[in-house]
């Protein structure tokens, strides 16, 4: 925030800049005096190069021995302003970059500020993200996980299960930026269209064949999608409906990171059918074009 405030600053002070040195451009070229309507033709880029206008203009009378002809003088010294207010304009687009780069930085996890900040579970303060536990406490088991190895129940409807290793389950991930989870399918089995609120997700299999896939925003929505093997990597981008499916006879197996401690997951059917309290199925009525019996007998599975 301390970044953001700095560059309105800057901006406003180099808006500033360039609005005075356009009331200069008005101020020296339209009010000197009628003698400069003598001037001669165009003088050499050196005729100005270090004085201001005035300066320039009475060396100049001496160097042609001849007053000025105004227009011919007024358009030399717009370009010279012309030029120092282009430079002006640059330097705004190179704050606006900057500025542009910061925030974007603070739309991921922010950086720790200490070697680790394990979270302190148990703590009362309620912060953006979770409380440290002082450091003379932490024990080698604040940073492990074990069970990765096991496969997760697949005995549901979707036919998949997600073992997540994220700062609760893993409390010096805390401040870090990642997480990571195991995921289970049984055949055909679909870890169904969800989105990651906070982060970015790369995939890897470790087993059998995955169908997986992501969908652009509006209003492309174009859905990109591919056919994984063992071995195989994709990557979804933050905050983009995504989704899997085991497309082989045996059980799949798959390992994802993700780039915050805490990703968040929302399925989008449990999101829309699920809520609590629920959406009027009016409302789900006109967004999928589809009678309200439709819409009752979903939100009863969910």
């Amino acid at each position: 925030m301390k970044l953001l405030l700095v560059f309105l600053h800057a901006l406003s002070s180099s808006a500033w800049s360039l609005g005075s040195s356009f009331h200069a451009v008005n101020e020296r070229v339209f009010d000197w005096p009628s003698a400069w309507s003598e001037f001669s033709s165009t003088s050499e880029v050196s005729f100005f190069d270090g004085r201001d206008d005035r300066e320039a203009l009475a060396y100049g009378m001496r160097m042609h021995g001849r007053a000025p002809r105004h227009n011919a003088h007024r358009h030399e010294i717009c370009e010279f302003r012309l030029s120092n207010m282009l430079n002006i304009s640059n330097n705004i687009l190179l704050l606006a970059l900057v500025a542009l780069s910061v925030i974007a930085s603070l739309a991921s996890d922010q950086s720790p500020l200490q070697d680790f900040c394990v979270a302190e579970k148990t703590s009362p303060v309620v912060v953006n993200g979770l409380a440290c536990k002082d450091p003379k406490l932490v024990q080698a088991d604040d940073f492990f996980f074990s069970g990765l190895e096991t496969a997760g129940n697949t005995s549901n409807p979707f036919g998949s299960k997600v073992t997540p290793v994220t700062a609760a389950q893993v409390p010096g991930l805390n401040t870090l930026g990642i997480a990571l989870a195991r995921v289970d399918y049984e055949p055909w089995g679909i870890n169904p269209p969800h989105t990651h609120p906070r982060a970015s997700e790369i995939l890897a299999v470790l087993e059998g064949s995955l169908q997986v896939g992501f969908v652009t925003s509006n209003p492309e929505n174009l859905h990109i999608t591919k056919v994984l093997q063992k071995g195989d990597v994709f990557v979804f981008p933050i905050g983009l409906v995504h989704y899997q499916r085991n497309v082989g006879t045996t059980k799949a197996v798959a390992i994802a990171a993700l780039s915050s401690q805490n990703p968040g997951v929302i399925t989008i059917a449990n999101a829309v059918f699920g809520s609590k309290p629920e959406i009027a199925s009016d409302i789900l009525v006109k967004a999928f074009q589809v009678n309200k019996d439709v819409v009752d007998y979903i939100k009863t599975k969910f």
